[in-house]
């Protein structure tokens, strides 16, 4: 059985878009323990550019050779704006969706035509229990965050029905 291909974004940090990798972010990721025959492949890609994605995922079948991806994690986001709902910007709130939401059907749909050629692929989003309506009472001030990572869960469940061949599901990780 040959390794499994897969890709994470959001690698620079915790959780965050990767933009712009610094020298010290590539070395430290290519400094990764891996499997062997195994190798890291460091993608600068912007989830607010519908390009940079398509163009990264390009990239790695034209210049990497990888014709399926088995695991895909939508690892990057943001959540960088906190108050009350009523000092919530416009534009901080679509700035959440263009990444959180927007950000995450932009991968999927670059994403899967190497997605779709494995027999166990998986589609794997980090979200955050901020998505949970239950969990209202405890994480109010981070308003754009969650409604754009609930929002992501139900892109989530779509994909889920909709490709019956990929797995896809949200985790919230802590």
């Amino acid at each position: 059985m040959s390794q499994p291909t897969i890709l994470i974004t959001g690698a620079s940090r915790v959780i965050a878009t990767v933009r712009h990798v610094t020298a010290q972010q590539e070395e430290r990721l290519h400094s990764l323990s891996c499997g062997q025959g195994s190798k890291v492949i460091v993608l600068p890609l912007d989830m607010n550019v519908a390009s940079s994605i398509t163009e990264g995922v390009a990239l790695l079948k034209d210049e990497f050779g990888i014709t399926t991806l088995d695991l895909v994690i939508a690892n990057a986001g943001i959540c960088d704006t906190f108050g009350p709902v009523a000092k919530i910007s416009e534009d901080e709130m679509l700035k959440h969706f263009e990444v959180n939401t927007v950000g995450l059907l932009r991968l999927f749909k670059a994403t899967i035509p190497l997605l779709g050629v494995s027999e166990e692929s998986k589609l794997v989003y980090i979200s955050t229990s901020v998505a949970s309506i239950s969990q209202l009472n405890t994480w109010s001030i981070t308003t754009e965050y969650g409604i754009s990572k609930m929002a992501g869960n139900f892109l989530m469940k779509m994909i889920s029905i909709e490709h019956s061949n990929v797995i896809a599901l949200s985790i919230s990780p802590g």
